[in-house]
């Protein structure tokens, strides 16, 4: 049990859940993710034009070697209303005044706020799909040894005609199969950039938004 009072504490989830899972939806793991699309718009940016390289590399290296204090992070949150300011705020502590400017250029708190909770969900999906992976491919080399081994089929919670048991984890194998369509589908749809600056009409971003765009899936 949690020692903390102010920590949430889900006994279920305590007990039951994927520490991967939980991991992937930690304050820590959406704190890097706010640093990592900052660190994928200054890239993108830089490979067009828009920025400076050399503002880009050192805000790669700066979000690299960031230690986001956490604290300091929600007390900040507490002032404004949300948490990209604050977090800028840490990045550009002590960073040269043009390095500065470049830093989150075009975007508004949502767009890093979203293709953060993106990255965080295609990381649940992909867990997802190895879990369900690893538990469909032990069905199926199950399948394959008991193909013939005999066994009463049921219906309507009677005994019914004989099947085999590997027919059984057949269906089991099939309805894990249909899973992991429906994962890698979901994924497509949910892990996408949402970068359309303020107000969402990508002004701000400049004629070439669309790259921008391009750029940031690529390198987040």
């Amino acid at each position: 049990m949690s020692t903390d009072p102010r920590t949430p504490y889900l006994p279920l989830v305590a007990t039951f859940g994927d520490p991967e899972m939980a991991e992937a939806w930690s304050e820590a793991a959406l704190i890097e993710a706010w640093c990592r699309v900052e660190g994928a718009l200054a890239a993108a940016q830089a490979e067009l034009g828009d920025i400076p390289v050399v503002d880009a590399v050192e805000i790669r290296r700066r979000i690299g070697e960031a230690r986001i204090d956490a604290a300091r992070l929600r007390e900040g949150m507490r002032t404004v209303g949300y948490p990209i300011l604050p977090l800028l705020g840490q990045l550009r502590d002590a960073a040269h005044p043009g390095v500065a400017a470049s830093l989150h250029w075009g975007a508004t708190t949502q767009d890093i706020m979203d293709c953060a909770v993106a990255l965080q969900v295609a990381a649940g999906i992909d867990r997802l799909v190895a879990l369900t992976t690893g538990l469909g491919d032990p069905i199926a080399r199950l399948a394959g040894v008991h193909r013939a081994t005999p066994m009463a089929g049921r219906t309507h919670d009677q005994i019914a005609v004989p099947t085999t048991f590997g027919a059984k984890l057949g269906v089991f194998l099939a309805e894990l199969a249909r899973h992991l369509d429906r994962l890698r589908a979901a994924r497509t749809r949910a892990a996408v950039v949402s970068l359309y600056g303020a107000g969402g009409t990508a002004s701000a971003l400049g004629p070439g938004s669309a790259a921008v765009r391009s750029g940031v899936d690529r390198k987040s």
